[in-house]
């Protein structure tokens, strides 16, 4: 994971690896607004997919299945009450902000 941030992070488009980059969705806020404004648009939107109540454990067990390759992830009783208690400290509204998965809307005036 810290490679692969890392590498979405200050991209190079022009290194050899970009192109088998998936999920370029992980690319900064900043990053994605200025590629936008570049490319014309007039306004750049990010809008979440969830923010359900157990969503940080739900993100752990995807990251668990996808970059470990385990099909059916166990995580010990105090790692899980780390990551509920993280989706315990954090409302809706926050958990949409810190967006985990999303789209982006770029609209063009006109």
């Amino acid at each position: 994971m810290i490679v692969d941030i890392a590498a979405r992070t200050l991209p190079d488009p022009t290194a050899p690896s970009f192109a088998h980059l998936d999920d370029k969705w992980l690319f900064s806020r900043e990053y994605l607004e200025a590629a936008g404004r570049a490319s014309g648009f007039s306004e750049v939107r990010f809008v979440p997919h969830n923010d359900h109540a157990t969503l940080y454990r739900d993100m752990a067990y995807v990251h668990l299945r996808l970059g470990a390759g385990l099909d059916n992830p166990i995580l010990p009783d105090w790692a899980i009450a780390i990551l509920d208690s993280h989706d315990a400290a954090l409302p809706g509204p926050v958990k949409r902000l810190l967006m985990l998965e999303g789209s982006i809307v770029y609209t063009k005036a006109g």
